[in-house]
C-alpha cells in the first residue's frame, strides 16, 4: 500500500472529504477533484492505481470521464471505481 496513490473525483465536498480521509487513515496517498476537467488535465502526472470517480459532476458524467481513460493507453491500464452517493 506505501506509495499507492488514488485519485477521488467527487464534487460534493462532504463525501470527498470523508472518502479522503478515509483512504489517508488506511496509507494510501491521495489526490482529490472536485470536477472532470481539472481531473482530465492531471491524471496522466499523477500516475494513480486507482481512480475513484463519481458518476455525477458538473460539466461532465463520470462514464464519459471513465471512456476517455479507456481510449488513452497512457491512462487505459489505471483501476476506475464509480463513486456515487
Amino acid at each position: 500500500m506505501a506509495n499507492t496513490k488514488v485519485l477521488v473525483v467527487e464534487d460534493d465536498p462532504f463525501i470527498g472529504e470523508l472518502v479522503v480521509d478515509l483512504l489517508e487513515a488506511a496509507g494510501y496517498t491521495v489526490v482529490q477533484f472536485q470536477d472532470g476537467a481539472d481531473f482530465l488535465e492531471r491524471v496522466k502526472q499523477e500516475r494513480p492505481s486507482l481512480v475513484l470517480l463519481d458518476l455525477q459532476l458538473p460539466g461532465v458524467y463520470g462514464v464519459t470521464l471513465a471512456q476517455r481513460l479507456r481510449a488513452d493507453p497512457k491512462t487505459r491500464g489505471i483501476s476506475i471505481l464509480a463513486l456515487t452517493a
